[in-house]
């Protein structure tokens, strides 16, 4: 919702030529959506917002080409880190915001400048209760728009938890092998040092991450 009211709000709609600039624009994303039902609710907001007949706006779509079911992000574009995606899905499906911080995942995420802009938006939406329009800006600043906003559309409704819950197990499965090195790296220490208690006690941790790894892949094939 927020990206297709950042393409219109780009535009004039009380001059013809911005509205059929517009509709180019907006109509051909509808093509991704792998949900009919959210491309036609999509389809009456813009026949709406622009005043041009449905049936006329159908008819253009068409010639555009055949609606197709795209793959979960998460797997179908491997150029976007699990953080890009679950950030565009904060954006896309803002009702996915609580749980995010819920889950505290935003302080496990690896690049810096993708932590700030979602805690920046976390802290955002509980104040104004939805996604800023300044959100935009921010992430144009940042460098991430184009990327972020790659994914708008993609998810229908059976895809969207499917991609909200690997982002999770991604993020935390790569600070599990990254604890798992470090531990390995502990282990190899103490085994040169003679430390025998610690290096049980290691093993042991070890075998732990190693499990808690197990069970994340099993998340992810579900």
């Amino acid at each position: 919702e927020f990206y297709f009211e950042e393409k219109m709000r780009g535009y004039d709609l009380s001059r013809p030529e911005e509205k059929a600039r517009a509709i180019e624009e907006v109509l051909p994303l509808f093509l991704r959506m792998g949900d009919p039902l959210r491309r036609d609710l999509y389809l009456k907001r813009l026949a709406e917002r622009t005043g041009v007949q449905e049936e006329i706006l159908l008819e253009k779509l068409r010639t555009l080409g055949t609606p197709s079911s795209i793959l979960s992000p998460v797997k179908g574009d491997r150029h976007l880190s699990p953080e890009e995606v679950l950030l565009s899905l904060m954006i896309e499906r803002p009702e996915f915001i609580p749980r995010v911080e819920g889950e505290g995942i935003v302080a496990e995420f690896s690049a810096p400048h993708l932590q700030e802009v979602a805690f920046w938006l976390l802290e955002a939406y509980r104040v104004q209760g939805k996604v800023p329009a300044e959100l935009t800006e921010v992430l144009e600043e940042k460098g991430l728009s184009d990327r972020v906003f790659s994914t708008a559309f993609l998810w229908g409704e059976k895809e969207v938890e499917k991609a909200f819950q690997d982002c999770l197990c991604r993020i935390r499965l790569r600070k599990l092998r990254e604890e798992r090195r470090q531990v390995s790296e502990q282990i190899k220490k103490a085994e040169v040092e003679g430390d025998h208690g610690l290096m049980e006690a290691l093993l042991m941790r070890k075998q732990l991450l190693v499990r808690q790894e197990e069970e994340l892949k099993k998340r992810m094939s579900l």
